[in-house]
């Protein structure tokens, strides 16, 4: 039965996507300045495969179009290589930090991950927090031909068609911009600088489309014990920022009320922005207790943290991209435990993280709540 399911829905969502796109008025972009904004160390009109191209090795063709609220999205994209290469959709884009990014991976063909969704916030993308099913497909890329794509952008979610089938539904733009400049980026990483993108076929509809009546709801990560809700700081070195935490020092500093993602895990990049060595934050929360005693509590972090309770520190942790093996992504969970001491009454439970790339973020439940309040738990638990 599982089987049959996950092949009637992509057929169903392609007849509808096609009647839907027959009946929208799309513009073509051709590759020059009338219609595109060029900016990057290699971003050239060329041909490839007898195609008129774009070649965009690393850097942003923004199109000289009206801002898009809903509307579609299609194009034509060309791997040269199977070297690692980041290469796709922003969109509802505000300005250069902030704005919705879909990507396909060259070198993760048949993986898991090889196309995948993440919102955009300061600067910082967040694909270490946001991870699995409703942000990342498994998708097999065509190589040495082009493969076509077609997203499919509604007010607030959006479909991604792969070579005429359905790719990757995403429930939820995390963004919550209504509308934004659309454009195509590519990078391809530190350590492969040979790798090149092409992109051909460029047009778009700015017709308005709704969400469909079956896209799903986003998952909702929601234990008893969960910390709703963090304190966090502007951003700063990490010295003052362990200061702070350690009630050593008590500099004049902005504070900022911050509520988890559906998946449980704080961005928090939504409310600051690293600069410099000014790449550290104290995010923090209160928890009373009833009585004195011990609490495990699960966390996860990123880049690196250093946990303190009641100004003590508990916890020091790396989860920095490749810090541990090559392999290593960094993706966010609630993959730590630690079992912190906490006195009867209020408790200062601070995280001080810094942030590289690919997420900034705090994470925490409590595995058993009872007797425990505020910190956005729902209520204290007897």
């Amino acid at each position: 039965m599982r089987q049959w399911a996950q092949i009637a829905l992509p057929i169903s969502l392609l007849w509808i996507s096609s009647q839907a796109s027959a009946h929208a008025v799309f513009h073509d972009a051709p590759f020059d300045e009338a219609h595109w904004t060029f900016a990057g160390a290699d971003v050239h009109p060329t041909e490839a495969l007898g195609q008129k191209a774009l070649r965009l090795q690393d850097g942003v063709a923004t199109l000289k179009i009206p801002d898009l609220a809903s509307g579609i999205v299609e194009f034509d994209i060309l791997f040269a290589s199977e070297a690692p290469m980041y290469s796709g959709l922003r969109f509802h884009g505000r300005d250069r930090g902030q704005y919705e990014y879909f990507y396909l991976r060259a070198d993760r063909s048949g993986m898991a991950d090889s196309t995948e969704y993440t919102p955009v916030f300061n600067g910082d993308q967040g694909w270490q927090i946001y991870a699995g099913p409703e942000f990342s497909s498994e998708e097999g890329f065509k190589r040495g031909g082009w493969n076509h794509v077609q997203v499919r952008i509604y007010p607030d979610s959006a479909d991604v068609f792969m070579n005429g089938h359905l790719s990757l539904r995403i429930p939820e733009l995390k963004t919550g911009q209504a509308a934004g400049y659309v454009s195509f980026a590519s990078s391809f990483g530190p350590r492969f600088p040979f790798n090149q993108t092409f992109y051909a076929n460029v047009r778009y509809s700015l017709d308005p489309i709704s969400r469909p009546a079956d896209m799903p709801v986003p998952s909702l990560y929601a234990p008893a014990g969960l910390v709703r809700r963090w304190r966090v700081s502007h951003s700063m070195p990490q010295a003052d920022a362990l200061a702070i935490a350690a009630g050593k020092a008590a500099p004049a500093t902005k504070w900022a009320d911050l509520k988890v993602e559906t998946n449980g895990i704080a961005n928090l990049a939504r409310v600051a922005a690293k600069s410099g060595d000014s790449n550290a934050v104290v995010a923090q929360f209160e928890i009373t207790a009833d009585k004195d005693g011990s609490q495990l509590m699960r966390f996860g972090y990123s880049d690196t943290v250093d946990m303190f309770v009641n100004g003590r520190q508990v916890f020091q942790g790396d989860a920095t991209f490749i810090s541990r093996d090559l392999q290593f992504l960094g993706t966010v969970g609630f993959k730590d435990a630690v079992s912190i001491p906490l006195r009867r009454g209020a408790n200062q439970v601070a995280f001080v993280v810094k942030e590289s790339y690919g997420g900034w973020a705090a994470a925490a439940e409590f595995v058993e709540p009872r007797g425990l309040a505020g910190a956005g738990l729902p209520a204290a638990q007897r």
